[in-house]
């Protein structure tokens, strides 16, 4: 990954100014010919900012003249889709940061921490840490690296009952720990898509198909808050559904180890009755590519 610049907009960031600024930069490096997607966050102004762009750049030089040149962000996707899932236990996520706000906040309070896992005989697997609260995967690890200490934070309590913190209760534990254990599937594919060291877009796919498929299974739980959650997830997930039979598809297919029978094995289970008419969207969507490489190869060989 290259950062090309790094720059200055002033204010107000509206659609035209960014749309100015992007292509100001991409003529600058000759890259306005050379353009196959753009990924951005699924803000209202991005969505303009690419109607824009789109009618600024020319057709001939896009993929499938510009089909594919907007891509939704997935891993922004799935920080909405967690987000909504988590205010569903807000109140006992609150408690669980509040507490480790107090007691991390000075050596002093830290050495107390210490003496009462000394005394409970509760070793450090992790170090605790505080969350963004704008990034889920953060607040996965808070609540992670907290489960193991729920009986120290009790125990501080009854030592100090003088001190101004509220220990997260048993039920708060129980919601932490059970939604720790259904975000573990967000939070591997999270890891995914921010790989840099090799090409990940091929392993999207198969991520975003399992935690739709979880999301279902979730629906059907024992536990109320699991079924409230995976509910508002749904909902917020079906709103981007027609990013997992798009080009993410495409670019399974692609992978030897995957080609057309891993995305008709989880759009029989996704979609049922209607996978035939999935698989022949994305097939024509392939063909149209192929054609077109075809057709700009030929170009380049004529050329020379």
């Amino acid at each position: 990954m290259c950062l090309f610049r790094f720059c200055f907009v002033p204010s107000p960031h509206t659609a035209p100014i960014l749309a100015k600024i992007l292509m100001d930069c991409l003529s600058h490096y000759s890259l306005d010919n050379k353009i196959s997607s753009v990924v951005l966050d699924n803000a209202t102004t991005n969505d303009a900012m690419m109607s824009i762009l789109k009618d600024n750049l020319e057709s001939n030089f896009l993929m499938l003249g510009g089909e594919f040149l907007h891509l939704r962000c997935s891993a922004h996707i799935l920080n909405l889709v967690v987000g909504d899932g988590l205010k569903v236990i807000s109140h006992a996520t609150e408690k669980v940061r509040d507490c480790i706000v107090f007691w991390m906040s000075t050596p002093k309070r830290v050495e107390k921490f210490d003496e009462a896992c000394r005394l409970l005989n509760i070793t450090k697997p992790k170090r605790l840490v505080l969350d963004c609260k704008t990034r889920w995967n953060s607040t996965y690890l808070m609540l992670q690296t907290a489960l193991p200490f729920k009986d120290v934070f009790t125990k501080l309590k009854r030592l100090n009952r003088k001190l101004k913190f509220v220990p997260p209760s048993e039920h708060d534990w129980m919601l932490a720990g059970l939604v720790c254990e259904k975000l573990e599937i967000f939070y591997k594919a999270t890891k995914v898509f921010y790989g840099r060291n090799h090409p990940t877009s091929n392993l999207f796919f198969r991520k975003i198909c399992e935690i739709k498929l979880a999301l279902r299974r979730w629906i059907h739980s024992d536990v109320e808050v699991i079924r409230t959650m995976a509910d508002s997830m749904i909902e917020k997930f079906d709103k981007y559904g027609e990013h997992v039979n798009g080009i993410l598809a495409i670019a399974t297919i692609l992978d030897p180890r995957n080609k057309l029978d891993c995305v008709e094995h989880y759009f029989k289970r996704l979609y049922v009755d209607d996978a035939e008419k999935e698989l022949k969207r994305v097939r024509e969507n392939l063909d149209k590519l192929i054609v077109e490489y075809q057709k700009r190869n030929e170009g380049n060989n004529s050329e020379d």
